[in-house]
This record gives structure tokens, sequence and C-alpha cells, in this order.
């Protein structure tokens, strides 16, 4: 297969697309949109993949067994010598679920589907994510997806005639994965995110430029520093709140476009990017691409927030471990004298079988489980969330037999518990209730989306869904003849705080209209049931922390690590987080008669501080949800000394 010309310029904009990466993922303030790193690799890799393959083609020259067996020599090596030092680590630190999920993202990133193991699991802008340490191997299966129909749609290309043809149909495959990421990016942005549907258009931009560059561009002055203008604008301006990748991803791919085919010219930006610093880094890019997520999520794991001096040595670790890899593992195997069948037989298979019994192994063994004691493994037990099935929309109008909780008890009244994942923390607390009150307790749950009829979760797919599940559900309390109460459960301060709701008065995604909707919205149903004599429970907010505080609480009572500062959240902080929604539920609910409220926040919060622990019992399960166990244990804090959900209710009245 033809080989081109060595063109540094390009290991220079490598170098500063994994450095914005870099530098995003360790706080992403310093650097807003410095994801778009990721673009810029996309598109380098399109033009690069293309040039070559393109070339060969038009020689006569073309192999695709040569082709994918550079390819497999090129990734994976490096891709298994870091997974498999993760695997090492993960083992050595992870709790059995953390372990679990770990395994199952080492499979699907070994089969290059993790982008869409990773879509289902978590977004990519989620605090989630920071503890997946081979969550940066999307791009990874991005690419190799890529690869898998590029060069024989390349093929075919060169086949067409009409050269014409040849540039409407890449104009037309360019414009076809631009529309899917203009419209998913609004609708399902997680999806919008990983998608190789969605993200082709930024490969197929470099292929384009590959193809039909002209030689007038090469020295181009002014395509060169508007190419620079255009990525630090997107390393500035775009930002995580930004539906990406959607139509802006076009500006840092065009700015990589205009930087890589005017890489003759003559400017600053040009002697900035072929300097020996910036070759360097670029060289060793997708080493130090792979070691730096690891290396930061094993981290985080271990000490939940990272001080400066954490950072230097991070950093240095991962400029030491990339130039080690590259040199030692990634330039010798690529220049290995071997041919496919040995390549995917040595490189691919025999690893891969390795890693499938590991995760077997793991998974079996849920999260092998004997690496703790019993008392380790009875507080890991403590965070555990409730397994739910009842978490869905409700369509079918009829309730589960595993979406209800039966009383024992006699003469019995009935409670719907309805609301999103939140309802499903306090499943436990009204198992308690009907063990030892005569309630009946039916659940409908729907995750994400609030317990409030008429409005939309925007900027989900389930967006009207939820409009359509609160809708179906408020019908039915009206009909008042079904339940004596509802209980309404919700992370509901979380939900004016951001873009997330809207209703049909106005569908605009801001802040601003989400706190107009939720506020409006909430009134107006409140004052729907007080209307018609509906009797509501009020299960107020639970405190909401900034990590994910049951881990590090866990880490400390286990290992005894002095981290306990970054496990509590100060109550001036939270209730400063919460003053709008709590003057409104002060304001607007608590003076209602028919609504009774259920206030935690005093359980969680006291001397100043709040902790997601209660008398060294753990409650949460992350970090704004409680734990099946914790549920319990706000419940037997809450109705003590003979006090009971009844009276309580028959107290408000």
């Amino acid at each position: 297969m033809s080989k081109m010309l060595y063109q540094p310029h390009i290991d220079g904009l490598r170098a500063v697309a994994v450095l914005s990466v870099l530098i995003y993922h360790i706080d992403n303030s310093w650097l807003p949109g410095g994801f778009v790193g990721v673009d810029i690799f996309f598109v380098i890799s399109g033009f690069l993949i293309t040039k070559i393959i393109s070339s060969a083609i038009q020689e006569g020259k073309f192999s695709i067994k040569e082709f994918y067996n550079r390819r497999v020599k090129r990734i994976l090596p490096v891709y298994f010598f870091v997974s498999s030092v993760s695997i090492c680590f993960a083992w050595l630190l992870f709790f059995p679920k953390d372990l679990m999920g770990f395994a199952n993202s080492l499979l699907s990133s070994t089969f290059f589907v993790s982008n869409f193991y990773f879509w289902k699991t978590s977004g990519y802008f989620s605090s989630a994510i920071e503890l997946k340490p081979l969550v940066h191997t999307w791009s990874l299966s991005v690419e190799e997806q890529f690869y898998v129909f590029w060069p024989l749609t390349l093929a075919i290309i060169y086949k067409l005639k009409s050269a014409s043809y040849k540039k409407l149909l890449l104009i037309m495959f360019i414009f076809i994965s631009i529309s899917l990421s203009y419209v998913l990016s609004k609708s399902d942005p997680e999806f919008a995110y990983y998608s190789i549907a969605t993200r082709g258009f930024e490969l197929m931009i470099g292929a384009f430029s590959a193809m039909y560059v002209k030689e007038s561009f090469l020295k181009s002055k002014f395509l060169s520093y508007l190419g620079g203008v255009l990525i630090a604008v997107s390393l500035f301006i775009i930002n995580k709140k930004i539906d990406f990748p959607g139509v802006i991803a076009l500006v840092p791919c065009i700015g990589a476009v205009f930087i890589i085919v005017t890489g003759e010219s003559n400017t600053l930006i040009n002697r900035l990017l072929v300097s020996k610093v910036a070759v360097s880094i670029g060289l060793v890019s997708y080493s130090l691409y792979m070691w730096h997520w690891p290396i930061l999520a094993f981290a985080k794991y271990y000490f939940t927030l990272l001080s400066t001096s954490h950072i230097i040595l991070l950093v240095m670790l991962m400029f030491s471990l990339s130039y080690i890899t590259r040199y030692t593992i990634e330039q010798k195997i690529m220049h290995a004298k071997f041919g496919l069948g040995k390549s995917l037989g040595y490189i691919f298979i025999a690893p891969a079988i390795v890693f499938l019994l590991i995760v077997t192994y793991i998974n079996f063994n849920n999260g092998v489980t004997t690496r703790f004691s019993a008392g380790e493994l009875a507080l890991i037990e403590q965070t555990y969330p409730r397994d739910h099935t009842c978490s869905k929309e409700w369509v079918s109008l009829d309730f589960e037999n595993n979406c209800f909780i039966e009383s024992t008890k006699g003469n019995k009244q009935k409670i719907l518990l309805w609301g999103d994942s939140h309802a499903n923390h306090f499943t436990g607390f009204f198992e308690e209730v009907a063990k030892n009150e005569a309630f009946d307790i039916d659940i409908i749950s729907f995750p994400g989306c609030p317990p409030i009829a008429g409005v939309y979760r925007i900027n989900r797919t389930y967006s009207e869904s939820c409009y359509l599940h609160n809708q179906r559900v408020q019908k039915l309390l009206l009909k008042k003849n079904k339940f004596d109460y509802v209980a309404l459960a919700a992370n509901w301060a979380n939900y004016p705080l951001g873009p997330h709701l809207a209703d049909n008065n106005n569908k605009d995604m801001s802040t601003a209209n989400s706190e107009r909707a939720f506020y409006s919205n909430m009134k107006k149903q409140l004052k729907l049931f007080s209307d018609n004599g509906i009797k509501v429970i009020y299960l107020n907010s639970v405190p909401n922390f900034k990590n994910n505080a049951n881990q590090c609480q866990l880490k400390n009572l286990m290992f005894d690590y002095p981290e306990a500062q970054y496990c509590k959240r100060k109550t001036t902080d939270l209730e400063q987080h919460r003053l709008i929604y709590d003057e409104f539920v002060k304001d607007e609910i608590t003076s209602l008669t028919d609504v009774f409220i259920l206030d935690f926040v005093g359980l969680v919060c006291e001397n100043g501080m709040c902790a997601p622990s209660i008398n060294g019992e753990l409650i949460y399960s992350d970090s704004n949800h409680i734990s099946d166990y914790g549920s319990r244990v706000l419940y037997n804090k809450t109705f003590k000394e003979g006090n009971t959900l009844l009276r309580m209710l028959n107290d408000k009245q």
C-alpha cells in the first residue's frame, strides 16, 4: 500500500487535540471546549486514511488485507496493554458492582462497540463517567466502525467514471450525517454524542479534504490563520451545555481541515505545529490519549478530589508512560513484519479470549466479593440502590404485581407512590410503612421525569413520553376512587437549576424556562389536587452532594482514608443551592391543607454539615439517590417512639 510523505504539522495538530482533551478532563473549567479535541482527531484520521487508500487505489496497489493489518498493529497493542494495566488496578481498587461495570465496558471496548455501551449506561458529560476507566475508548470504537465500511466505500466511489458523481456522493454522505447529528443532538444527545452515524461527517470532512484539496490552498496564510481561530474559538466558546456534535461541531472540524491543508504555509501557527515539542507530543498522542483517562479515573476513584500536587504527578506519569509505550510497544509492533493472519491471532484473538475469560469470571462471581471481608461487604451492601422493574413509562394503565406493596393490616388505605427515580429509592421506606401500618402502596416511577403534569423533559428522547405519562397518572388520580393519598417523590430541587423542563407555553431549552415551567406547573397541579380533595404526601428533595459521597464515606470506613472533608457538604452551601426552591416549598406548599411534607434534610444535615450517613449508617447510593438500606433507615429515623405516618397525616388535618 502506498505511503504518503510525512507531514510534521499534522503531528503538531495531534498535540493540540490530545492536550485539549487532557486539560478538559483534568478540569473542564480550564478549557470548556477541550472535548472537541476528539473531533480534531476524527478529521485527522479521515484525512490520513483516505489519502493513503485513495493514492493506493489510483496506483492500483490497494490491498484490503494490508490496510486492516496496519490498523490492527496500530491500534490494538496499545489498547490491550493499557486495558491490561487497568484490569489490575480495577481489581485492586473497585468495589464489586464497579468492577462488574468495568468488566462490561472492557468487553464492549475490546470488540469496538463501547460507544454504544456508554450511550446506554452514561452520558459523556455526566459526573458518573469520571470513574469509568475505559470511557474514552468510545472514540476508538467510532473510528474502527468507520474503517469497516470506508475502504470499500472508497473503492466503489473510485469506480464511478464521473468525477462529479464521486464528489456528489461524498457530499451526500456528509450532509446525511450532519442532518442526523443536528436532529439527534436535540432529541437524543447521548446517542448523538457517541454514534458513528452522527460522527461520520467529521471523518468524511477529513476524507473530502484529502481527495479534493486544491494546490492553491497549500500555502494559504489566510486559511491557516482562519483554521487556528476556528479551533481556538471552539476550545473556549463551545461547552457541554451546547447541543453537540450537532452543526456546531463543523467549527473545529473545518478549522482542523484548514490547518491540515495549509501545511506549506509559512505562518506562526504552522511554525508552532512543526516545532520539536509539538511534534514530539503529537507522535505519542495516541498513547497519551489511551493512558490519560484511566490514570485520572483510578486517581479520582481513590482520592475523590485531586489536589494540585496530585495533578502534577499524574500528568508526569501520563507522559512518561506514553513515551515508554510509544517506543517500546506501539512503534516496534507497527514495523513488525507479519501478515494479517498472525496480527489477528496474536494481537487480537488471543488477548480478546483472555479478556473474555476475565470478564466472565468477574460477572459470575458478582464482582469478586471474596476480595473483601464479611464486615466490608456488609458496608458495601448498605450503598446498593434499589433494583426496580417499575422504572418505565406507564402506558398499559394497569398496575403490576411487582409494583405493589401490600400491608397485612386490616382497614387499609391506599397510596400511589408517583415520581422519577427518587420514587424508586423510597420503595424500602414504603415497604416499612406497609409492614407497620394499614397502607397498601402502588408504585409508578419514570426516571428523569418529574411527576408534574404539563411538563416535558426537554433534550431527552423520552420528552413526549414523560409528558403523556404524567397526563395519564394525573387523570387516574382525578377519578378519586382508587387512592386515598398520592406520594410525590423526585429530585425536585435539581430540575429548576438547569435546562431540564418546558411546557406547551414555551418549549425553549434554557434554565430560566425550566424554572418557570417547574414552579408554574407544580403550583397548578397541587392546586388542582387541593381543589379536588386529593391528599398529597410530598417527599421533599434529599440533599444532593457534589461527588459520589457514599463511595467517599465507604472508603473512609473501610480503609481509614483521611478524606472525610470531601464526603460532606456545608449546610450553608446546600441552602444557597436550593434557596429559590426552598422558598417555593415554604411559600406555596407548606400552607396547603391537603399536602403533608416529609422532609429529610434535618436527618442528613446537622451541626452545619450534611453527610451521606446517619450515625455511621450509610444511606446514599450515589450523589443524590438513597440506597435501599438507607431508605429503611430514613423510615426508622422519621417514625420513632411510636409515631406513625397515619398519625402525622391526621395531625396535619
